[in-house]
């Protein structure tokens, strides 16, 4: 995982969920750089196991194997009140998403 993101508006204070790409090791080795097969979100406040400190992460694979992001950017809905926690998972994460089988990059977006 690699440059994870939030919503900016809550820079500095305890988060609940981030964003970040996943790195494909196979697909980066073969090209000698990382390529990002997909994203995840992480819950922050959702442990899985209280030994280690292992939190919830939901991870969302492009449909094609030939298909990578980078770039990933937060986009709130609304500017809204700080003190409303669904808020800060109300938005878009927007990325550059390439699709190496026909040579194509475009902008993604997933709410």
């Amino acid at each position: 995982m690699d440059f994870p993101v939030l919503n900016e508006s809550f820079i500095g204070v305890k988060n609940k969920y981030a964003y970040t790409q996943v790195v494909d090791p196979n697909a980066s080795f073969s090209a000698d750089m990382p390529k990002y097969r997909g994203l995840a979100k992480l819950y922050f406040e959702e442990q899985l196991s209280s030994e280690k400190k292992v939190i919830r992460m939901e991870y969302h694979a492009f449909e094609s194997s030939n298909v990578f992001c980078t770039g990933l950017a937060f986009v709130p809905k609304e500017e809204g009140g700080i003190e409303m926690e669904e808020e800060k998972d109300d938005g878009w994460i927007i990325a550059f998403v390439h699709n190496d089988d026909i040579n194509l990059s475009q902008v993604g977006t997933t709410s």
